[in-house]
C-alpha cells in the first residue's frame, strides 16, 4: 500500500511539470527559455548574451532616445542625432580610451546597406561581417578619417538608422555591446 502511495505522489509531480511547462509555452512567454525539456531545448541565446553583458549605470537621456552606460563611461558631447560617449580622456591632439560616437536619424529610403556603401565611397572604408548583438544585427565597416581607426556598425529598423561609430574599440567589447543593446526609442 505504502509503495502505491509512493508511486501516486511521484505521478502527481510528474504531471505537474508537465503542465507546468504545457502552460508556460501556451501564455507565448518570450525571452525565458522553459525549464523543462532535454538538453538543448529551450535554449534562448539573446537572453544569455543580454544577461551576461556588464551593468549599464549612468543614463544617457538624448530628443530621440535613452541608453545607459557602464561605470567609468561619460558623455562628453550631445548634438541635435546623438551622443560622443567616452571612458577615457581626451587631451589637446588626442582621444585615450575607448570612445564611440551615436547617431540616431528618421530616414527616407536610407538602408543600413546604404550607409555603409557611403562610408566606403567617402572614406574608402573596408566592408566587415555582419555584427549580431542581442539578436540585432548590424551591417559593418572600417575606415581611417583625421588618423584615426574607426569600426562603424548601422542598423535600420522601423524608418530609423542606427550608427555607431567606435574608436579604440571594437564591437566584441562586451561595455560596447551594453552601451548598444541599452537603446531605447523614446
Amino acid at each position: 500500500m505504502n509503495r502505491m502511495i509512493l508511486i501516486l505522489v511521484i505521478a502527481a509531480a510528474v504531471g505537474a511539470i508537465v503542465l507546468a511547462c504545457g502552460q508556460r509555452e501556451q501564455q507565448g512567454v518570450k525571452n525565458n527559455p522553459p525549464t523543462c525539456g532535454g538538453p538543448g531545448i529551450g535554449i534562448d541565446h539573446e537572453t544569455i548574451e543580454a544577461n551576461s553583458l556588464p551593468a549599464v549605470e549612468t543614463i544617457v537621456d538624448h530628443v530621440f532616445f535613452t541608453a545607459a552606460m557602464p561605470q567609468g563611461w561619460q558623455v562628453v558631447q550631445t548634438n541635435y542625432d546623438g551622443v560622443n560617449l567616452l571612458k577615457g580622456t581626451i587631451d589637446e591632439d588626442s582621444i585615450k580610451g575607448p570612445f564611440m560616437i551615436i547617431s540616431v536619424n528618421k530616414i527616407k529610403r536610407k538602408t543600413a546597406a546604404g550607409r555603409i556603401s557611403e562610408l566606403v565611397r567617402g572614406y574608402h572604408a573596408t566592408v566587415g561581417d555582419d555584427v549580431t548583438i542581442v539578436g540585432r544585427t548590424y551591417k559593418t565597416c572600417t575606415f581611417t578619417h583625421d588618423g584615426y581607426d574607426y569600426q562603424t556598425l548601422v542598423r535600420d529598423q522601423d524608418g530609423w538608422l542606427f550608427a555607431y561609430h567606435l574608436l579604440n574599440t571594437r564591437a566584441d567589447d562586451p561595455e560596447v555591446r551594453a552601451i548598444i543593446h541599452s537603446l531605447q526609442l523614446k
